[in-house]
């Protein structure tokens, strides 16, 4: 499976701030890309290129809930302290969703039974 796009997000380098966010239109879910074989989130911007996003645990379940051809908007919420002790900080991110309006839409929190441990 192709894993190239015109941009990702963040850009390799670049660390996020708390509410960074990316838009568009959801065009692709690539999976098994790459050594730990994670999912690319694909967006289409409003100048018609693409952009990808690295899935994680957290991002992947919220992002199961929007359906390919959606607005979508991510915003990175900053890393959070794990509820489960030893484990490292997380990234979380709120993800906005609807037909036109990237926010017309929540995605709900992720709760224990979403959980497979």
């Amino acid at each position: 499976m192709e894993t190239s796009t015109d941009a990702m997000w963040p850009e390799v380098g670049q660390e996020l701030k708390e509410k960074d966010s990316v838009e568009g239109r959801y065009v692709e879910l690539r999976s098994e890309i790459g050594d730990n074989k994670s999912n690319i989130h694909v967006f289409e911007g409003d100048d018609g290129k693409t952009i990808g996003v690295w899935g994680s645990y957290v991002l992947d379940g919220k992002m199961s809930r929007v359906a390919i051809g959606k607005m979508c908007k991510i915003v990175f919420l900053g890393r959070k302290e794990s509820k489960n002790k030893g484990r490292n900080p997380y990234k979380d991110y709120d993800v906005f969703y609807g037909e036109d309006t990237p926010s017309e839409n929540q995605g709900g929190e992720i709760t224990k039974e979403d959980l497979p441990f």
